[in-house]
């Protein structure tokens, strides 16, 4: 049988995504973590007393505990901003902007009328003034109005009086 050979200490290209990525940046290790588990060569580390008979190493961290009075201050990580296209993506940008989708609205409660739905304006403001109701919805009356009645249909039918009749039923076959 021959020997594995030595692996290497280069790291290998693995592929993912973003989904990938989120998943192993949530499941990493913490800085406050990797502290920890830094040690210094020829340096007694500090201890804490974990509670059921055992003390727990502190590492780099109760180096960086002493210097700052006893605190421990680990630099914050930053976030990364959600670019533009995530945002459209997730829908995200039209509420960013100061618009609000279709399902905004506010339920008040009164002592005297009880429950009182009222419809919120797209400046978030829970007022609504006619006049822009009657703007918005002039447009969609002149296809969803009550007196509209199939004007279309009307039209096709006053042109057709002058066309070829139907063809005439079929014979049984006997």
């Amino acid at each position: 049988a021959k020997a594995l050979p030595c692996p290497d200490e280069k790291h290998k290209k693995k592929r993912g995504g973003k989904r990938a990525r989120a998943i192993k940046e949530k499941c990493a290790q913490s800085e406050m973590l990797k502290l920890a588990n830094r040690v210094q060569f020829g340096v007694q580390e500090a201890e804490v007393f974990g509670g059921t008979d055992e003390t727990i190493g502190l590492g780099s961290l109760g180096k960086i505990a002493a210097m700052h009075s006893g605190r421990l201050r680990v630099a914050k990580k930053e976030v990364k901003l959600l670019s533009n296209k995530a945002k459209e993506r997730n829908g995200l940008s039209s509420q960013i902007k100061g618009q609000h989708h279709g399902l905004i609205s506010s339920v008040v409660m009164n002592s005297t009328t009880g429950m009182v739905f009222e419809a919120m304006a797209s400046d978030g403001t829970g007022t609504v003034t006619p006049v822009r109701l009657s703007k918005r919805q002039a447009p969609s009356s002149r296809y969803f109005g009550g007196n509209n009645a199939f004007v279309s249909a009307e039209k096709k039918q006053a042109s057709a009086a002058g066309a070829m009749p139907p063809p005439p039923p079929r014979e049984p076959k006997r």
